[in-house]
Protein backbone atom coordinates (compact mmCIF):
# COMPACT_ATOMS: atom_id res chain seq x y z
CA UNK A 1 0.00 0.00 0.00
CA UNK A 2 3.13 2.62 0.98
CA UNK A 3 4.26 1.90 -2.58
CA UNK A 4 1.40 2.89 -3.95
CA UNK A 5 0.43 5.83 -2.75
CA UNK A 6 4.18 6.75 -3.08
CA UNK A 7 3.23 5.77 -6.90
CA UNK A 8 0.06 7.48 -7.01
CA UNK A 9 1.60 11.19 -5.26
CA UNK A 10 4.71 10.79 -8.22
CA UNK A 11 2.41 10.08 -11.07
CA UNK A 12 0.02 13.53 -9.66
CA UNK A 13 3.19 15.53 -9.20
CA UNK A 14 4.20 14.41 -12.87
CA UNK A 15 1.39 15.69 -14.01
CA UNK A 16 0.42 18.79 -12.61
CA UNK A 17 4.07 19.83 -13.50
CA UNK A 18 3.37 19.35 -17.04
CA UNK A 19 0.15 20.98 -16.62
CA UNK A 20 2.24 24.05 -15.21
CA UNK A 21 4.73 24.24 -17.66
CA UNK A 22 2.68 23.82 -20.58
CA UNK A 23 0.31 26.91 -19.28
CA UNK A 24 3.21 28.73 -19.01
CA UNK A 25 4.17 27.86 -22.60
CA UNK A 26 0.73 29.08 -24.08
CA UNK A 27 0.59 32.02 -21.48
CA UNK A 28 4.29 32.87 -22.84
CA UNK A 29 3.67 32.64 -26.90
CA UNK A 30 0.53 35.12 -26.27
CA UNK A 31 2.44 37.49 -24.46
CA UNK A 32 5.41 37.60 -26.98
CA UNK A 33 3.12 38.36 -30.03
CA UNK A 34 3.85 41.97 -29.51
CA UNK A 35 6.23 43.74 -27.54
CA UNK A 36 6.12 47.74 -26.35
CA UNK A 37 8.60 49.44 -24.96
CA UNK A 38 8.20 53.48 -23.65
CA UNK A 39 10.62 56.31 -23.03
CA UNK A 40 9.76 59.24 -21.24
CA UNK A 41 11.28 62.62 -22.32
CA UNK A 42 11.65 65.63 -20.19
CA UNK A 43 11.92 69.26 -20.47
CA UNK A 44 15.76 69.80 -19.83
CA UNK A 45 14.96 73.33 -17.78
CA UNK A 46 11.47 72.70 -15.82
CA UNK A 47 11.98 68.66 -15.63
CA UNK A 48 8.82 68.56 -16.72
CA UNK A 49 7.59 65.49 -19.08
CA UNK A 50 6.72 66.42 -22.37
CA UNK A 51 6.36 63.23 -24.56
CA UNK A 52 6.37 59.39 -24.58
CA UNK A 53 7.94 57.35 -27.01
CA UNK A 54 6.69 54.02 -27.57
CA UNK A 55 8.31 51.07 -29.62
CA UNK A 56 6.02 48.68 -30.84
CA UNK A 57 7.37 45.15 -32.38
CA UNK A 58 4.26 42.77 -33.58
CA UNK A 59 4.15 40.39 -36.32
CA UNK A 60 0.43 41.29 -36.72
CA UNK A 61 0.06 43.80 -39.93
CA UNK A 62 -2.42 45.88 -37.88
CA UNK A 63 -2.39 46.98 -34.16
CA UNK A 64 -3.95 49.13 -31.97
CA UNK A 65 -1.58 51.28 -29.23
CA UNK A 66 -4.05 52.87 -26.46
CA UNK A 67 -2.39 55.43 -24.75
CA UNK A 68 -3.92 57.00 -21.47
CA UNK A 69 -2.76 59.82 -19.37
CA UNK A 70 -4.08 60.42 -15.72
CA UNK A 71 -3.63 63.43 -13.71
CA UNK A 72 -1.24 63.58 -9.97
CA UNK A 73 -4.48 62.77 -8.12
CA UNK A 74 -7.59 61.58 -9.70
CA UNK A 75 -11.16 59.89 -8.71
CA UNK A 76 -12.27 58.56 -11.88
CA UNK A 77 -9.96 57.42 -14.44
CA UNK A 78 -12.13 57.35 -17.62
CA UNK A 79 -13.40 60.84 -17.02
CA UNK A 80 -10.26 62.45 -15.71
CA UNK A 81 -7.70 60.83 -18.12
CA UNK A 82 -6.89 61.55 -21.44
CA UNK A 83 -6.98 58.65 -23.74
CA UNK A 84 -5.77 58.22 -27.35
CA UNK A 85 -6.34 55.61 -29.81
CA UNK A 86 -3.93 55.10 -32.76
CA UNK A 87 -4.14 52.27 -35.31
CA UNK A 88 -0.86 50.91 -36.58
CA UNK A 89 0.37 49.26 -39.50
CA UNK A 90 3.48 47.25 -40.48
CA UNK A 91 6.06 45.05 -38.24
CA UNK A 92 7.77 47.69 -36.13
CA UNK A 93 7.16 50.95 -35.10
CA UNK A 94 8.22 53.67 -33.43
CA UNK A 95 5.50 56.18 -32.43
CA UNK A 96 5.75 59.34 -30.39
CA UNK A 97 3.30 61.42 -28.49
CA UNK A 98 2.92 64.54 -26.60
CA UNK A 99 2.26 64.76 -22.85
CA UNK A 100 0.07 67.79 -21.37
CA UNK A 101 1.43 69.37 -18.73
CA UNK A 102 -1.43 68.52 -16.40
CA UNK A 103 -0.18 65.65 -16.07
CA UNK A 104 3.44 66.23 -14.52
CA UNK A 105 3.64 63.95 -11.60
CA UNK A 106 0.44 62.00 -12.66
CA UNK A 107 0.47 58.27 -13.97
CA UNK A 108 0.48 56.75 -18.01
CA UNK A 109 -0.73 53.18 -19.50
CA UNK A 110 -0.05 52.06 -22.74
CA UNK A 111 -1.28 48.74 -24.53
CA UNK A 112 -0.97 47.26 -27.83
CA UNK A 113 -4.58 45.84 -28.77
CA UNK A 114 -4.97 43.20 -31.53
CA UNK A 115 -8.62 44.16 -32.42
CA UNK A 116 -10.72 47.18 -32.55
CA UNK A 117 -15.03 46.07 -32.10
CA UNK A 118 -17.22 48.15 -33.15
CA UNK A 119 -20.08 49.36 -31.44
CA UNK A 120 -22.77 47.81 -33.73
CA UNK A 121 -20.61 44.43 -32.98
CA UNK A 122 -20.04 44.76 -29.41
CA UNK A 123 -21.42 42.30 -27.00
CA UNK A 124 -20.30 44.06 -23.63
CA UNK A 125 -23.73 45.24 -22.28
CA UNK A 126 -23.39 48.80 -21.92
CA UNK A 127 -20.17 49.44 -23.11
CA UNK A 128 -18.45 53.07 -21.74
CA UNK A 129 -16.22 52.80 -24.68
CA UNK A 130 -18.39 51.95 -27.50
CA UNK A 131 -20.38 54.70 -26.44
CA UNK A 132 -18.23 57.33 -26.03
CA UNK A 133 -16.13 56.41 -28.96
CA UNK A 134 -18.32 54.07 -31.14
CA UNK A 135 -16.07 51.50 -30.58
CA UNK A 136 -13.47 49.82 -27.85
CA UNK A 137 -10.19 47.86 -28.37
CA UNK A 138 -9.69 43.98 -27.45
CA UNK A 139 -7.09 41.10 -27.52
CA UNK A 140 -4.37 42.51 -25.08
CA UNK A 141 -1.82 42.05 -26.71
CA UNK A 142 1.05 43.86 -24.53
CA UNK A 143 0.76 46.31 -21.61
CA UNK A 144 3.19 49.13 -19.91
CA UNK A 145 2.60 51.76 -17.16
CA UNK A 146 4.71 54.24 -15.58
CA UNK A 147 4.81 57.64 -13.40
CA UNK A 148 5.30 61.15 -15.19
CA UNK A 149 7.63 62.18 -12.37
CA UNK A 150 9.34 65.35 -12.29
CA UNK A 151 13.19 65.35 -13.04
CA UNK A 152 13.81 68.22 -10.03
Amino acid sequence: MKYITTLLITVSVFFLLTFVIAQEKSGSSAQTEATLNTEISFDYDSGIPTKLSFDVRTARKKVWLGVSYYPASFKDALREGEHQQIELNGETWGKVVKIGKKFSGGTFEAAIWGKKVMKSDCTIEDCYWCSKNGFHLDELLAYKSGALSLTH
